[in-house]
């Protein structure tokens, strides 16, 4: 899954890779543009971005499989201590 910040606002792309999540940004937009772009999908935090899990779900289909899919990558991330409240870290990847 991934969040495409080369685009205003953000979108969530890939919906269907639950094996990774990252958010694309172009290398020389400045992180003030790049916390704007993303909006109610997360927040900026340093090297990396909070992102809204709510969010990340409504993006994804409406099916059950995804779905459990979805909450699997959720608590992967959480036994690595990457989920803090209703957020999930991702790496931020400078394209």
């Amino acid at each position: 899954m991934q969040i495409d910040a080369n685009q205003q606002p953000a979108v969530v792309t890939d919906v269907d890779d639950l094996r990774r999540l990252e958010v694309l940004a172009p290398a020389d937009l400045p992180d003030a543009d790049l916390a704007a772009r993303l909006g109610q999908l997360g927040r900026l935090d340093g090297d990396h971005v909070r992102l809204s899990v709510a969010h990340l779900r409504q993006a994804g289909p409406a099916d059950a499989g995804w779905a459990q899919g979805f909450d699997g990558m959720i608590a992967y991330a959480g036994s690595k201590g990457w989920v803090e409240g209703d957020a999930v870290r991702a790496h931020v990847v400078r394209t």
